[in-house]
């Protein structure tokens, strides 16, 4: 009996985020979600590029009021899969259907036919 306590006594503690900070978040995403869809102009912080298992990833980190979020795009074989992904909760994204064209504020376009 006294080995199970002390087991149950070893759990770390783990935060989680409250309901309304996973709506603001949720809302926030969903707008940016819609001005990449919509074509808006995206001012890009900082760019990376990388290959992960045959996937090549492009990431931007793009502000949107005082956050931070990271859009993705990710090829692989002729597919696109875009993402939009939050920066303070690490699970939360939107994954978007690849358009033809997104535009980024310093005029390089980002398409299904082009090279990133």
């Amino acid at each position: 009996m006294e080995s199970l306590f002390n087991r149950a006594n070893l759990r770390l503690p783990v935060q989680s985020h409250t309901t309304d900070t996973i709506s603001a978040e949720l809302s926030a995403l969903t707008t940016l979600a819609e001005r990449i869809i919509n074509g808006d102009q995206l001012k890009i912080e900082e760019q990376t590029e990388y290959t992960e298992r045959g996937t090549k990833i492009t990431a931007f980190v793009i502000s949107q009021g005082m956050n931070d979020y990271l859009f993705t795009i990710e090829e692989k074989k002729g597919s696109m899969i875009l993402g939009v992904h939050s920066m303070q909760i690490a699970d939360l994204m939107i994954s978007l259907p690849s358009p033809m064209f997104i535009s980024i504020q310093d005029g390089e376009q980002i398409g299904d036919s082009l090279e990133v």
